[in-house]
This record gives C-alpha cells, structure tokens and sequence, in this order.
C-alpha cells in the first residue's frame, strides 16, 4: 500500500473517529427523534379523527333520536 493512501486512510480514521464522532451521533439521535415524533403525531392525528368522527356520528344519533319523539308529540291529526 502507497504511503499516500496510508496516510489519507488515517486522516479519515482519525477525522471521523475523533472530532466528527459526537456530530455524527448528535445527527443521527436528531434524526430518529425527529422520526419518532412525526410518527407518533400522524397516529395521534389518526386517532383523533377517528375518535372525532365517532363522537359527532353518537351526537348525530342522540339528537335525531331526541328530536323525532317530540316532533310527533307536537303533531296533532284531524
């Protein structure tokens, strides 16, 4: 192996081994937290539509069920 290339593979070894190491790990925990959050806040939102919907579709069905009994309570046939 040429002396050159010896010493460009140590520098890299040594660069990246030594200074560019708490970069690196900073980056990548940024990375996956990032990851992390955005999924979990897309199945927060799922959630919380589905939860949503399911809510409004009992109100729907109280109200309706309410409102019909006292619009033929209020009826009267001749």
């Amino acid at each position: 192996m040429p002396d050159s290339h010896k010493a460009r593979v140590s520098f890299f070894c040594d660069v990246f081994s030594i200074h560019y190491l708490p970069l690196l790990l900073i980056i990548l925990v940024a990375v996956f937290v990032t990851a992390f959050v955005l999924i979990f806040c897309g199945l927060a939102a799922i959630c919380l539509n589905i939860g949503f919907r399911i809510f409004i579709n009992i109100l729907i069905k109280t109200t309706q069920s309410e409102a019909i009994p006292s619009a033929n309570r209020s009826f009267v046939p001749r």
